[in-house]
């Protein structure tokens, strides 16, 4: 047990678990974090130095400085009193799971994680955007990387090139009719997730939207490159960003919920990207 001149300010009490996990109790001490295991005797409110005089054997407390370093968000003893560092991990975790439903559905597709998310983004959006700069954008890739990935699915017969009119340097890549079939298979990895959303009710689902959207609007950097069609960094946009929202282009007030995450009228855009339906790229 350190000395008292380590721990001083640190009496307080804490909750004993009957069944002996950890413990959860009021910290007084902004520099450290105490964590109390005990035995399965013991389930009352009291002080810990009177348990650690005359249950020695029973405690254990664990001093972790925190002066020098904050935890880790990803440390379960910051998750057992964070709710930041158990969000944080929680969207890790879906986001590490949706990864593994894109591959495995990749995976059966015979195609790369990477060719599955050109097929789903050249499959509703327009010929004005379906281009190796604007994906390698969207995506945060290379135009090389894109390029290859594109030129794959050209070769499997999933994709074909339309040369721009206005700018023969240019083409665009459209789906073929087994494309579009492809396409149809590809987009089954969120069936599942799509099954829980429509379980929720309408009102936890726009208070998680916004939540969501709010995160995604603050992690957007220009700098650092990403195509975001959002509101937010749309010229139309008149608000505030929270509770105030008004759509120039279609004269209407927008509630938070009704934000655009993907806005086909996007004022950025060179032209409407709108959202296309599968006859509207015939082969």
């Amino acid at each position: 047990m350190p000395g008292n001149k380590q721990t001083t300010g640190l009496t307080s009490y804490c909750t004993i678990c009957s069944n002996g996990s950890l413990l959860e109790g009021k910290f007084l001490h902004p520099d450290y974090h105490i964590l109390i295991i005990t035995g399965p005797d013991y389930s009352k409110k009291t002080n810990i130095w009177y348990l650690y005089q005359y249950y020695p054997q029973s405690i254990f407390v664990l001093l972790l400085h925190l002066t020098m370093k904050k935890t880790s968000g990803f440390s379960p003893e910051q998750q057992l009193t964070s709710l930041d560092a158990r969000l944080l991990l929680s969207l890790q975790r879906l986001s590490d799971m949706l990864k593994a439903m894109q591959w495995e559905q990749a995976r059966i597709l015979g195609i790369t994680p990477l060719q599955l998310q050109i097929l789903l983004f050249t499959g509703h959006h327009t010929a004005e955007v379906n281009k190796v700069a604007y994906i390698a954008t969207e995506l945060q890739l290379s135009r090389p990387t894109v390029s290859d990935a594109a030129a794959a699915l050209v070769s499997k017969g999933f994709l074909r090139m339309e040369e721009d009119m206005r700018d023969r340097r240019s083409y665009s890549f459209l789906l073929t009719d087994t494309g579009r079939e492809v396409l149809t298979q590809a987009e089954q990895y969120i069936a599942e997730l799509d099954t829980i959303l429509q379980k929720r009710p309408l009102q936890e689902k726009s208070s998680l939207y916004q939540s969501v959207y709010t995160i995604i609007a603050g992690l957007y950097d220009k700098e650092k490159g990403g195509m975001q069609r959002m509101c937010y960094s749309c010229a139309h946009y008149e608000g505030n960003k929270k509770r105030q929202h008004y759509c120039r282009l279609f004269k209407k007030k927008l509630l938070s919920a009704e934000l655009q995450i993907d806005c086909i009228d996007h004022s950025s855009l060179s032209g409407p990207a709108r959202v296309i339906s599968s006859s509207d790229n015939n082969g």
